[in-house]
């Protein structure tokens, strides 16, 4: 298996030296106006605490494989087959998952019978097993799909694509502490894994759509993520 190894710089400072410029004391000093931006050492001294107090104390909120996400070669190898919300599910149509392009609901002229007036009437579509939306919220589009919940076949939103382009993998937004804190760029790969862990499509059907996934670094967490559905399917 290829080793995706960290590319982000060797680091230079010392500990105490790096602390010293911790975000908070940026800040403060950023918040002083100018000509008074001078920082007494037992204040440096106790932010720099603090930062490193708090930047210990999220140790558990970051992920054993994070690194992965950061730095810039890192972030070109996620950036790759590059697809449209259309592309995608005409590709899971040629893999034979009746996936639509036409919203789940549509609207009609109507009348309403208290007041006779000209409304819109909402209609849904049963048919299909997923469909994309017809709006996009966000730099988002989403995907519904049927599902199951308590026994019950229900329409759901499941996920959503990057619009109007995805690349594969998706890339993430980190706090000041060094832990994720959402999607910067959602991948196409995270949607498909998602509608795989509902139910909604197998590993079988994205594989025939889009290729079998390549084994390196930069999948490890997704292919750990479908290591443990199907353990979970077996009820292990």
């Amino acid at each position: 298996m290829l080793e995706v190894a960290s590319n982000m710089p060797r680091a230079t400072t010392t500990v105490d030296e790096d602390l010293s410029v911790s975000p908070q004391a940026q800040a403060f000093l950023a918040s002083l106006p100018l000509g008074e931006r001078k920082m007494e050492p037992e204040e440096a001294d106790d932010l720099a605490s603090g930062f490193e107090d708090t930047y210990l104390a999220y140790a558990r909120y970051r992920w054993g494989q994070q690194h992965r996400f950061k730095g810039q070669e890192n972030e070109e190898m996620r950036t790759v087959n590059i697809l449209s919300p259309n592309q995608i599910i005409r590709r899971l149509r040629s893999a034979g998952v009746d996936a639509r392009l036409d919203a789940g609901e549509y609207w009609v002229d109507g009348i309403d019978h208290t007041t006779g007036e000209a409304i819109k009437e909402r209609r849904e579509r049963c048919e299909g097993r997923l469909w994309l939306h017809d709006f996009v919220n966000q730099g988002r589009l989403g995907i519904s799909a049927w599902v199951i919940e308590n026994g019950v076949r229900v329409r759901q939103c499941v996920t959503h694509l990057q619009h109007p382009w995805s690349q594969e993998w998706s890339l993430l937004h980190f706090n000041e502490y060094d832990v994720p804190s959402g999607e910067r760029r959602r991948g196409w790969r995270t949607a498909m894994l998602e509608l795989i862990l509902k139910g909604v499509l197998t590993e079988d059907e994205v594989n025939r759509a889009f290729g079998p996934v390549p084994l390196n670094g930069v999948s490890q967490l997704y292919r750990e993520r479908l290591f443990y559905h199907r353990r979970k399917n077996m009820g292990m």
